[in-house]
């Protein structure tokens, strides 16, 4: 019994033996797969390792073979080196000369700030300093009549001078109107505070009849582009300072001074006229003016001169010698009744594109010479009373004159008392339907050469040499003209 006990004892420990055996066993068989896989793993690297060998050992070789070739490569890497080391350094060198222009520009941007503050207030200022003072002389008979303090074009619907305008009389602010009823004889200075830039200036002052003085030093007329007839019949005025008159945008100064009667003298040393396209009339009627001086005048874009010194009664001395006159087409009655006019310089004039010189020296007595000879005239139309009642001019020089498209001559020389000859030998007349009066009392004519007229176009020849000096010589080929001479 004890035996089998013993025995039993021993199955069991053999059992358990077993059994740790075989766990014993199954983790060795664990073990050995994954030692398996480790072995094959490391062949793997190992084959890897081999290639990677073998390619090292041909690059090894193909080094071996370029190390000539890497010294003088060497030797470029360490001149692109030092290369990019000044590189490096501009390049520093450029950061901080950027950085400065960075903080430059931002002292600039505050600057500009200051300055956009500054030119603000500036504008601010200009436009309350936006402002014309004028005096007007109110006599016992304009109490209590509408009297004109202010004008406009009719032909400006905009109501712009209304709509930036206010008018204060002595002080003080009354409601916008172009006339005022005053109460009292005496003297008003009256202001036109402006709240912004005009752009319309004609007629402003046009009739101001009792305007005597104005003060445009504080008005900013740097945007007007018209002026026409601005001080038309301003009768009373006797000077005007144009000094501060900006007039660099200004395109039309037609009847500017026209009628201002009165008026003693104009400087225009500083006036800008180099935009200016038409000034007809400009003058026109200013018979108190005894010399003018245009010498600075831009007359460049000039078209019209048209009645430009017409009436200018008391002018003796003119400067005119800088006027160019290339664009100009209209001088009708430009000088006329220019009366005490002793001399005119028209050595710059250029005339080929003038159409009508109509009435241009008419009336004026004082003219003595006149040298025409650089006239040049191929567009010239009208010729009607150009030199009528030049009572005192013994000589004109016509020589260059083109008259082939003039279709009118009359009254041209009329009561010329004083013309001993004329040379109109270059005069063709084959277009001239008008030759009345022509040589009308031309009492002291001993010369006149007509040698190409042709008055195949005149209705009637007789009156053209009406009261005319029978002891004339006259030079003509036309058969017409040789009958009334004859007849005569």
């Amino acid at each position: 019994m004890s035996e089998y006990k013993e025995l039993n004892r021993n199955y069991e420990k053999l059992i358990k033996n077993y059994q740790l055996i075989r766990k014993k066993l199954e983790e060795t068989e664990e073990l050995k797969n994954q030692l398996e896989e480790k072995i094959n793993s490391f062949e793997k690297e190992k084959k890897d390792l081999e290639q990677k060998n073998n390619q090292l050992n041909e690059l090894n070789q193909t080094l071996s073979k370029k190390k000539d070739l890497n010294k003088e490569t060497k030797k470029k890497l360490e001149e692109i080196t030092l290369e990019l080391s000044a590189s490096n350094k501009k390049f520093i060198e450029s950061k901080e000369e950027l950085q400065k222009v960075i903080k430059e520009k931002e002292n600039l941007k505050t600057l500009n700030v200051e300055l956009k503050k500054q030119l603000s207030k500036k504008i601010m200022d200009s436009t309350r300093k936006n402002y014309i003072i004028a005096k007007f002389e109110i006599k016992k008979s304009d109490i209590k009549q509408e009297t004109q303090i202010l004008n406009y074009n009719e032909n400006d619907k905009s109501e712009e001078l209304k709509n930036s305008c206010e008018i204060y009389i002595k002080d003080k602010k009354i409601p916008f109107s172009y006339t005022y009823k005053f109460e009292k004889e005496g003297i008003y200075t009256i202001k036109y505070q402006f709240n912004k830039k005009i752009k319309n200036g004609s007629f402003m002052f046009h009739f101001c009849e009792k305007l005597i003085e104005i003060d445009l030093s504080n008005f900013d007329s740097s945007e007007i582009t018209n002026m026409t007839a601005m001080f038309n019949t301003c009768i009373s005025l006797k000077t005007i300072n144009l000094e501060f008159l900006q007039t660099n945008k200004v395109t039309d100064i037609t009847l500017m001074f026209e009628n201002c009667k009165s008026l003693e003298y104009l400087d225009f040393s500083n006036f800008n006229s180099s935009n200016i396209k038409s000034m007809g009339g400009l003058f026109s009627e200013c018979s108190s003016l005894i010399s003018l001086d245009l010498s600075q005048f831009n007359t460049s874009n000039v078209k019209d001169m048209s009645c430009l010194f017409n009436g200018c009664s008391s002018l003796k001395s003119l400067y005119i010698q800088n006027f160019n006159t290339s664009n100009v087409e209209e001088m009708s009655a430009m000088f006329q009744s220019c009366s005490s006019l002793l001399f005119i310089d028209l050595s710059s004039f250029n005339t080929k594109n003038v159409k009508n010189m109509n009435y241009m020296f008419s009336e004026c007595e004082s003219l003595k010479f006149l040298d025409l000879s650089n006239f040049e005239t191929p567009n010239l139309v009208d010729m009607d009373c150009m030199f009528q009642f030049c009572k005192n001019l013994k000589y004109i020089d016509l020589k260059n004159f083109n008259t082939s498209q003039v279709t009118t001559m009359g009254s041209c020389f009329r009561d010329c008392y004083s013309l001993k000859s004329l040379d109109l030998s270059s005069f063709d007349t084959k277009k001239v339907e008008k030759m009345e009066y022509m040589f009308y009392k031309c009492e002291s004519l001993l010369m006149l050469d007509l040698s190409n007229f042709n008055t195949a176009l005149i209705d009637d020849v007789n009156n053209i040499f009406l009261n005319f000096n029978s002891d004339c010589k006259v030079t003509t080929s036309d058969y017409r003209i040789n009958n009334v001479l004859f007849l005569n």
